[in-house]
C-alpha cells in the first residue's frame, strides 16, 4: 500500500526513506540477500544516481539517508 500523503520535494536535499519487505519477512538476516543491497547502493552510488549519507540494515527493512535528483524513482 503507497503512502500517497508522503512526498519528495524536488531538488538534491537529504530524504529519510525506509524501505520494509513484505509481510516483514527477514530476508535480510541472509548474508548473499543483504550482499545483493548493499552492492545495489554501491551501484547508484558509483553512478552518481544517489548521494548515500547514512543507512541502517535490519533484518527485515532497511533506513536510509539518501539525496538525488530522481529519488522517488
Amino acid at each position: 500500500m503507497a503512502r500517497s500523503r508522503y512526498q519528495f520535494i524536488p531538488g538534491e536535499a537529504p530524504h529519510f526513506v525506509t524501505a520494509t519487505v513484505v509481510q516483514w519477512m527477514p530476508l535480510f538476516s541472509s548474508p548473499g540477500l543483504a550482499r545483493i543491497l548493499l552492492d545495489s547502493l554501491q551501484f547508484l552510488q558509483d553512478h552518481g544516481r544517489i548521494t548515500l549519507y547514512a543507512y541502517v540494515l535490519l533484518e527485515n527493512h532497511v533506513h536510509l539517508v539518501a539525496a538525488g535528483s530522481n529519488l522517488s524513482k
